[in-house]
Formats: structure tokens, C-alpha cells, sequence
């Protein structure tokens, strides 16, 4: 009998770390599914969670037509000349920007031209569960979102290649028309959607946006200023979003 002894011990030495294996897999399977859990929450959120754009802006004032009176000096430049008003004061801006860096550096290369220019921060609010859930029940309105965050974006990266020389005046607008016939689709599936809490807001904001396209299109080749209409368009998208979130 004492022969089977050894061979006792190391059968269920070889169970207990067979046993332990298992344990270890399913605790780690466990942290998968939790981790892509909480990714796929975080990415279904992101949309929706605080962004902050930084406005370059030539001058601020509570006088208006102070700012007016600058503007065609803006677009000379090549800047966008958009005049935004916030609380009492005016502001006068030349571009718009996704990092603080960027724009701590327009600035900078800039004030021997524009003495008070300065940096204008405005942020989107934070959309809580409640108002995300409500308005992701219809799948138009997400779309929508995805396709003005996409339009911003692309718009943006083509104004820089453009600013830089990288495009010409036909592939920018060859690019940009797509991105105008898509929102332009949109539209139409917006107004087709039925039972929806948000769908005047959203239609109202896609036909804002269709404007600034055909505003862009109705401007670009007869200017002499065509850096300043492509950054007029990407500065009139990024307060359309900020204004759009801040009304949800």
C-alpha cells in the first residue's frame, strides 16, 4: 500500500493545479469582459462628453463695430473675420483650434500684428446618461452627431493641407462636396425619421450646417481671400457644435 502513497500525492497535486489553471482563466476572462465592458461604455460616451475648442481671436470688445472695422484687415491675412458674441463682449476670430498648443502658437507667431490677440476657450457640457440614452433612442440623431464631429474633423485637416500647399482648389472642394452630399443625405433622413424627441434640434443644426456648405461653395471661387472663406467654414462648424451640445 505504501507504493500508491507518491503516486497519490502527486495525482492530486496535478488536480489541485489543474484546478488552479482553471480558477486563473476564468478570473481572467472576467477581467476581459469587464474591461471591454467599461471600453465599450467609454467609447459610447465619448461623443457625448466635454470638448473644448480654442479660438484665436484678433480682438475682443463690447463695442461691435470696433471689431468690424478690423475685419477686412483679418481676411487680408487669410484669417476667418468671424465676429462671435459672448456675453457682452465681441470677438473677433481668425481661426479655431482643437489643442491649446495650436493655438498658444498662432498667437504667438501673431502679436506683432494683432496687439490684443488672444485665445477664446469655449467648451460643450457634459450630456448626462439621461439625456444620452433619450437621444441615442433614435439612431438618425447619433448619425447625425457622428457626422458633424466627422465633418468638423475633415474639414479642419483639409484647411491646414490646404493652408499648407499640400491641396489644391479643386481637391478641396472635391473633398469637401462629398462631405456636403452626405450631410445633404442626412437631412433627408432626418425629416423621413418619425417619433422623434430631438428631431427639429437636429434638423435645425443639419440645415445650419448645409448652409455653411453652400455659403463656403457660393464664396471660395470668386474670392481673392480663399484662405479666409476655408477658415471662416472650419471656425462657423466648431461653434455649431459647441452651440449645438450646449442646447441638447
Amino acid at each position: 500500500m505504501q507504493d500508491y502513497v507518491p503516486l497519490k500525492r502527486v495525482k492530486d497535486r496535478r488536480e489541485m493545479l489543474i484546478f488552479s489553471a482553471i480558477i486563473f482563466i476564468f478570473i481572467i476572462l472576467i477581467c476581459v469582459i469587464i474591461f471591454v465592458s467599461i471600453w465599450l461604455n467609454k467609447k459610447s460616451k465619448k461623443e457625448f462628453l466635454e470638448t473644448s475648442m480654442f479660438f484665436v481671436c484678433a480682438n475682443v470688445s463690447k463695442n461691435k463695430k470696433e471689431l468690424e472695422n478690423m475685419q477686412d484687415n483679418v481676411k487680408d491675412f487669410g484669417g476667418a473675420g468671424k465676429i462671435y458674441q459672448k456675453d457682452e463682449f465681441y470677438y473677433l476670430i481668425i481661426n479655431s483650434y482643437f489643442d491649446k498648443e495650436s493655438a498658444e502658437l498662432v498667437v504667438n507667431n501673431n502679436k506683432k500684428v494683432y496687439e490684443n490677440i488672444q485665445i477664446l476657450e469655449l467648451k460643450t457640457k457634459t450630456i448626462s446618461n439621461k439625456t444620452r440614452k433619450k437621444f441615442k433612442r433614435q439612431e438618425i440623431n447619433y448619425k447625425f452627431l457622428k457626422k458633424m464631429n466627422k465633418n468638423l474633423s475633415e474639414t479642419f485637416d483639409l484647411q491646414m493641407k490646404f493652408l499648407s500647399g499640400e491641396v489644391t482648389d479643386n481637391d478641396l472642394c472635391s473633398k469637401l462636396l462629398t462631405l456636403k452630399f452626405d450631410n445633404d443625405d442626412l437631412i433627408d433622413e432626418i425629416k423621413a425619421a418619425e417619433d422623434n424627441d430631438y428631431g427639429d434640434l437636429v434638423l435645425n443644426y443639419a440645415n445650419l450646417e448645409a448652409m455653411y456648405f453652400a455659403s463656403f461653395f457660393n464664396n471660395f471661387f470668386e474670392s481673392d481671400k480663399k484662405s479666409s472663406v476655408i477658415c471662416e467654414f472650419v471656425v462657423s462648424l466648431a461653434l455649431l457644435k459647441v452651440d449645438f451640445f450646449n442646447n441638447l
